[in-house]
């Protein structure tokens, strides 16, 4: 018994504010949570959405990733590098406006597109709109 209170008290002393071991389990929590979410709300977005669906929206979202990667420039890459706020500021802008106009661009692309995307991708029953390309470009790029 008297282990388990010193190990205990060891613990909490490791986990004090500020300390490596309590951003470690904060993220770490976080990320178990998020992870939780997912697997507890699956049950009923498969009795929603056919199979089709499903594979469908994982195609899209496969792809708006790979292109929101794109859109946003690596920009966050450069966001650290300057030595004052001001430019770090611009270089944030600087990529939000590159993200914007990249979806942007997506989105006609797709409008445009639309019968050449869904053989490529084989996509059955999909329609631009109702996927909001843009939408994961935006996301994925900021």
């Amino acid at each position: 018994m008297i282990k388990i209170a010193t190990a205990s008290n060891v613990l909490l002393h490791k986990m004090r504010e500020g300390s490596f071991l309590r951003s470690v389990l904060t993220v770490a929590s976080g990320s178990v949570i998020a992870q939780a979410i997912g697997i507890i709300s699956m049950p009923l977005i498969t009795r929603l959405f056919t199979p089709t669906d499903m594979g469908t929206a994982a195609s899209v979202t496969a792809v708006a990733g790979v292109l929101g990667v794109v859109a946003a420039g690596r920009y966050e890459n450069a966001v650290v590098l300057p030595n004052a706020d001001k430019g770090s500021n611009a270089v944030v802008a600087a990529g939000l406006i590159f993200t914007f106009i990249f979806a942007f661009l997506i989105t006609i692309v797709v409008a445009l597109f639309h019968t050449p995307l869904v053989k490529l991708l084989k996509l059955k029953g999909w329609h631009p709109v109702s996927s909001m390309w843009w939408c994961g470009v935006v996301k994925k790029g900021l």
